[in-house]
């Protein structure tokens, strides 16, 4: 449950951030990314969300911009990634127990 929140909040902020300034949203810093880490940057994050939400990441900022359009693609999209994700989970019991009686009974 706390990654479904987790997801939400992120494009709430991320429809909100795209109805300001688009300076805010797209601009630059001249600061260079420490060398000894590669931490993601929001942009990055919110790219890796957007995929997760099949939400297609060059035209996410114009649907954000109408509120109703945005909250239905962003609630069908998190329906769509936790679906997803309780199928991977899935999947992964199946092989395990799979391979837990291939060593129980050879």
């Amino acid at each position: 449950m706390h990654g479904r929140l987790d997801y939400s909040k992120k494009t709430e902020v991320a429809g909100h951030v795209a109805q300001m300034d688009e300076e805010l949203l797209f601009g630059w810093l001249p600061e260079r990314r420490p060398a000894h880490g590669t931490k993601l940057r929001w942009s990055d994050r919110m790219r890796k969300d957007l995929r997760s939400f099949n939400i297609d990441e060059m035209t996410w900022y114009v649907t954000a911009q109408n509120r109703g359009n945005w909250r239905g693609k962003c609630a069908a999209g998190l329906e769509d990634a936790i679906e997803r994700r309780f199928e991977k989970e899935e999947q992964r019991r199946a092989r395990k127990l799979l391979l837990n009686l291939r060593q129980i009974c050879p």
